[in-house]
């Protein structure tokens, strides 16, 4: 699995791959302040907003090392 690639084990439980390692997604709302949209740069999480979806800033503790990362969250796709 690629570096950001998700899994989706069931409607309520993502696992995050970062390099060879998976946290929980109750793992990553908590380092994102539970997916806060209030922009970076006024003290909350949120980087920005594309076409696809949200980013949010993540600071995530794998093997006792603190990884700053950012946390795409995708938009669920309307059919017109």
């Amino acid at each position: 699995m690629q570096v950001g690639s998700t899994h989706t084990l069931s409607p309520l439980s993502v696992c995050v791959c970062v390099g060879c390692e998976c946290v929980s997604y109750a793992s990553v709302l908590e380092a994102t302040g539970g997916l806060d949209e209030t922009p970076h740069s006024e003290g909350g999480h949120k980087l920005g907003e594309g076409g696809f979806g949200e980013v949010f800033y993540c600071r995530l503790v794998i093997r006792g090392e603190e990884i700053a990362t950012a946390v795409k969250v995708l938009r669920k796709r309307v059919s017109e």
